[in-house]
């Protein structure tokens, strides 16, 4: 009776497949049950983030100082310095703000074999490493 169980090495199989292996003339049309693993790469990615800040003015709160200021202009009100020749008030405000920016980063791999290494070979399903105590 073939058993399912995967071997020691985690490699999937049956008892039949060593059977197979002894001289079997349709080894190469044979469907050899494949061993995935995994690999972990780092990889360092970069990207140029531009951040360009933006104002934008929303409706205004207007608050009454006091009561109005009778026979009295806005030079001589103290701290307060006369409109420039366009009429209006400048002044500078700066906020410190936090964004946080989402990025996704991933990698395009091409795996190519490369060349490898032959270990030992015993028959059965149980890897080599496992009969021989390693």
């Amino acid at each position: 009776m073939a058993s399912t169980n995967q071997s020691g090495c985690g490699c999937g199989g049956t008892a039949g497949t060593a059977n197979r292996l002894n001289g079997n003339a349709r080894l190469l049309q044979d469907a050899i049950p494949a061993c995935t693993q995994e690999v972990t790469a780092e990889v360092c990615a970069q990207a140029t983030v531009t951040l360009t800040p933006r104002v934008q003015s929303l409706t205004p709160t207007v608050t009454c100082i006091n009561g109005p200021l009778i026979d009295t202009t806005c030079l001589e009100v103290p701290g307060f310095t006369p409109l420039n020749n366009n009429g209006n008030c400048t002044f500078t405000v700066s906020q410190v703000i936090c964004v946080t920016i989402p990025l996704d980063f991933s990698v395009d791999v091409d795996a190519v074999p490369s060349g490898g290494a032959c270990g030992g070979v015993v028959a059965g399903d149980i890897c080599p490493s496992a009969v021989n105590g390693g």
